[in-house]
């Protein structure tokens, strides 16, 4: 029973942080969303003609990945785990409620498709690892951490990461050239 009540806490924190979002976006939505953000004309065609170079792009993802990553890691650690997961699957509700929207606002149909492509392949990647954490957080000590959990975590974060840096750039060029002009 623990285990169900637990998903649907889960799926609520999250909801909550994307329609907050989604609310956000809505409201800021006039000049700032529509002249500077990642879904403007000018920055889709510019990462159409920029060479990504892989290895680069890995080191950069890397870095940028690596830094969350131990902090949420760290702050597993306290006694607030709890609370570590709830502000976590709120603020990844949040940002992805303004993304989808500033693309549906700036884009339409189009800004949905981009978004999807945008965490296409690594999110099946990057969200079992995660959630495998979030979980043993949110249910802990209920649930006991061991080894396998730990290469499990590790490996689909690398694998998130490496698909991230060389297969994603190239989905997302591929749908920007069939939908952006």
């Amino acid at each position: 029973m623990k285990i169900q009540q637990s998903k649907k806490q889960f799926l609520i924190f999250y909801m909550s942080g994307f329609l907050a979002g989604i609310l956000y976006a809505n409201m800021v939505s006039d000049s700032y969303l529509e002249s500077y953000g990642v879904f403007s004309e000018y920055f889709l065609r510019q990462f159409q003609i920029t060479e990504i170079i892989p290895e680069e792009y890995l080191g950069y993802l890397l870095r940028i990945r690596i830094i969350p990553a131990g902090v949420l890691l760290a702050a597993g650690c306290t006694r607030w785990k709890q609370m570590v997961v709830v502000v976590t699957l709120l603020w990844t509700g949040l940002t992805s409620g303004i993304v989808l929207t500033s693309g549906i606002l700036q884009l339409g149909a189009t800004g949905i498709v981009i978004c999807a492509v945008g965490v296409f392949p690594q999110i099946f990647f990057y969200l079992p690892s995660s959630l495998v954490y979030l979980w043993y957080l949110y249910l802990s000590p209920q649930v006991r951490w061991n080894s396998g959990k730990s290469i499990f975590t590790g490996l689909m974060f690398l694998a998130g990461i490496a698909l991230e840096a060389y297969i994603n750039p190239v989905c997302l060029k591929a749908v920007i050239r069939l939908f952006v002009k």
